[in-house]
């Protein structure tokens, strides 16, 4: 797992406070956005403000904040393209790792390896459940198969979230070149390994209840085979700050659980920067791209913009979230048998709960821990934030995984939960919320619109297109990237 950030590398020279950007943010969305302007040759402040960072330590060991597993990126065109651009193809594509078996499917009256290799997918299916599991392998192929029917939708300008009249137009008449959007789920109720497929949806997007389009993009993603990178998702965060900080951007990194931005910069009715504790001076920029949840977002804005358009910022309230438990066994205690990624069917307690093995790294060490693994635990909970209830959820995962795990418990060297150990958790900060769908989204991944009432201020974030998963957070801040673009290259004379 990556090691914490460094003490902040803020640069306070003058020269360095006018900015083409500034993107607000520690997690994947905001890096991407962050290292992509300034590949395209803008001038971009990255502050790493809000929520937790992407891992943290605690009693000993390094934990990751979020446990989305990671899809392939040949899987995922706007990743692949992403990474293309800013150079980073061929290192993260050596560093991935395949998690074996792809996964694992655990009900109570069958457990079968789910291998990437068709035949040896369909032996397993029927071996389990014989004449009807051939059916289920046919199904699981064309299912991993299935995103490739809309990546050129995503792939092009269209699929950008639509901000204004003009562009909804355009997307509406784009999306009926493209029926394989509003495609049904090929997964079936009926069939228990199949209702339990669907229910893992909700472990890779931000959405409640997620629909059609989540489960052939995001799950069928993650069947044509799931990934590791080393350090997790922090660790593509930590490659992503090199490249940023190489391409010549300047980053504003939290200091541990605090945070060096205090608030946005009003003029004229409009953010036009960030108040950073310890400068007198604003770092200002023509756009504030911002990578947090509203409910993030909000407390940085000041009292004259909130008394001013009281309902600017569209606070979704999540119903439900997904809650994740670490636990870190010697290898020893693991059962034989049980692959890097699993997904349990846990009906009588917790529901579906979501089960990943990798390697386990200390606070002060250098790599993986050997004779170690970090298990963690997922599942989909009531939206607690409160120390009380998230308590009493986890105890459920636990007991779950204690089923799983028979006598392992006793031999965990440490165990943390995200929602309660994590520093940096801001008042009524939800993990991994799982948002409302928007009454009004012109298709089914996306969520907020990535404009606000400000012209300055865009968001970039998960809420965008929260259907989609990492997908989506990719999707987002590729958008504000586009906007923030045109509007620079239209503002600068030419030769600039």
């Amino acid at each position: 797992m990556a090691r914490l950030p460094d003490k902040p590398r803020f640069a306070a020279a003058p020269s360095s406070r006018v900015y083409d950007a500034i993107v607000l943010g520690p997690g994947l969305g905001a890096a991407f956005a962050a290292a992509l302007l300034a590949r395209r040759g803008l001038r971009v402040l990255w502050a790493e403000h809000g929520g937790p960072p992407a891992a943290y330590a605690h009693q000993g060991f390094l934990w990751p904040t979020r446990v989305l597993p990671l899809p392939p990126p040949r899987a995922t065109p706007l990743l692949e393209d992403a990474l293309t651009e800013l150079g980073l193809t061929t290192q993260v594509s050596r560093a991935l790792k395949p998690l074996v078996p792809a996964l694992q499917l655990v009900l109570p009256s069958h457990r079968l390896d789910l291998p990437l290799d068709d035949a040896r997918r369909l032996a397993e299916c029927t071996r389990e459940f014989g004449s009807s599991g051939a059916r289920l392998a046919e199904g699981l192929k064309q299912l991993a198969a299935a995103h490739t029917a809309t990546d050129g939708f995503l792939r092009s300008k269209e699929a950008l979230p639509a901000a204004g009249l003009l562009s909804r137009w355009r997307l509406r008449r784009a999306l009926k070149a493209w029926p394989a959007l509003s495609l049904p789920s090929p997964l079936s109720d009926s069939e228990p390994a199949e209702h339990l497929l669907a229910r893992a949806t909700a472990f890779l997007v931000y959405q409640d209840a997620p629909g059609p389009l989540a489960v052939r993009r995001s799950l069928g993603q993650l069947l044509a085979g799931p990934q590791r990178f080393p350090g997790g998702q922090a660790g593509l965060v930590e490659l992503l700050r090199h490249r940023f900080e190489e391409l010549g951007g300047t980053l504003l990194p939290a200091d541990g659980a605090a945070s060096a931005v205090q608030s946005l910069s009003v003029e004229g009715g409009q953010p036009v920067g960030l108040d950073v504790r310890g400068s007198e001076a604003t770092q200002r920029a023509a756009f504030i791209l911002s990578a947090l949840d509203d409910v993030e977002l909000l407390p940085l804005l000041p009292a004259s913009l909130r008394t001013a358009k009281p309902a600017a910022l569209q606070l979704a309230a999540p119903n439900r979230a997904v809650l994740a438990v670490h636990w870190v066994l010697p290898a020893a205690a693991l059962p034989q048998g049980l692959g890097e990624l699993a997904l349990v069917d846990e009906a009588s307690a917790v529901g579906a709960c979501l089960v990943q093995v990798g390697p386990a790294r200390r606070t002060e060490g250098r790599g993986d821990e050997a004779g170690l693994r970090l298990v963690t635990a997922a599942a989909v909970v009531p939206a607690d934030v409160e120390e009380g209830p998230v308590s009493a959820h986890a105890a459920l995962i636990e007991e779950a995984l204690e089923r799983l795990l028979p006598f392992a418990r006793p031999k965990a060297l440490a165990r943390s939960v995200p929602q309660l150990d994590a520093p940096g958790r801001g008042p009524g900060l939800l993990l991994h919320p799982l948002l409302p769908r928007a009454a009004k989204a012109a298709w089914e991944g996306a969520g907020l619109p990535p404009t606000t009432p400000w012209a300055s201020l865009l968001r970039a974030g998960r809420e965008v297109c929260p259907g989609l998963g990492l997908e989506g957070e990719v999707l987002a801040a590729l958008g504000a990237v586009a906007r923030v673009q045109r509007a620079t290259q239209k503002r600068r004379p030419p030769g600039r």
